[in-house]
């Protein structure tokens, strides 16, 4: 310890017999350490807050990209609509009464072009150069395409698909594959509440595509269908609760192509081709034979 040292030394620990003097030489240098100690701690305190904060926007900065990256548009058809929509890479997807899709902002820059739907749609899905694939997710499989066209329905229930150009894979949840030629249909339905029955699902030729179609021209197509079965679509289609007011009514079977305009326009057209009496309150619509 050099003399320098010995005297600051003695400044800070003076002995009890030492000078007035120095004492306060010493508290002044006591002092003068203590502001010292202060600034650098200032100093170190701005830079590690500066660091943090820096940080800080650096984190909000990328969380605000993935944000971005990964932000989902929403489409949606109200109840008796129907409505186009033509994505950023040139699909073009008309969606049915009471359904939504929806998909990554970014979706062609992605490695898939990916779209999440519940309810019905017609796909006409665009080919892009590096034959990018295309995938819809739905509540009993995902399907997979490059550049076709499709009609899909997806329900909680059931799920299916008519494949009216190109090719399509199905993709189930237990890992199987199927794949789809222009003019086949696909049904997946959920008989009970187990996982199982998630994997079961028919594959067969379509033999009536206009009647899986018809709603693209606002018509429905029954042919030989319970009216018991013609309401559900109609509940479905419109949220509508149809009651009976007999079960042989329910059991009466029709054939014929229905406007399907609106609501009204449906039922009145229904009321006119058979023989009963249709009343709707409010959304309940009842069906009583005509006396």
């Amino acid at each position: 310890m050099n003399q320098t040292d010995q005297n600051e030394q003695a400044f800070i620990f003076p002995e009890r017999k030492a000078s007035t003097e120095a004492a306060n030489q010493s508290r002044a240098l006591l002092m003068k350490r203590l502001e010292d100690s202060d600034r650098k701690r200032a100093r170190r305190f701005t830079m590690i807050r500066m660091a943090g904060l820096s940080a800080a926007a650096g984190l909000v900065i990328i969380l605000g990209f993935f944000s971005l990256m990964n932000r989902k548009a929403s489409v949606y058809a109200g109840v008796g609509e129907k409505l186009e929509k033509t994505l950023p890479d040139g699909s073009l997807i008309i969606l049915n009464s009471d359904t939504r899709i929806r998909y990554r902002s970014n979706i062609s820059a992605r490695p898939n072009r990916e779209v999440w739907m519940k309810g019905e749609a017609f796909f006409k899905v665009s080919r892009t150069p590096d034959a990018k694939p295309f995938i819809v997710h739905t509540e009993h499989f995902d399907v997979e395409v490059t550049g076709t066209q499709f009609n899909l329905s997806s329900g909680t229930d059931s799920s299916s698909i008519l494949l009216t150009e190109g090719s399509v894979t199905l993709h189930m949840p237990d890992g199987r594959s199927v794949t789809m030629k222009p003019g086949t249909y696909f049904s997946k339905k959920d008989a009970l509440p187990d996982i199982r029955n998630k994997n079961a699902g028919e594959l067969v030729i379509a033999k009536k595509p206009d009647a899986v179609l018809s709603w693209l021209n606002k018509n429905l197509v029954f042919e030989d269908a319970a009216l018991r079965d013609v309401a559900r679509e109609i509940e479905s289609l419109y949220k509508v609760k149809i009651q009976f007011g007999s079960a042989a009514a329910a059991d009466r079977r029709i054939t014929g192509i229905l406007p399907n305009e609106n609501l009204d326009i449906l039922l009145r057209a229904l009321e006119a081709t058979t023989d009963f009496i249709i009343v709707q309150e409010n959304n309940i619509v009842n069906i009583q034979e005509n006396p």
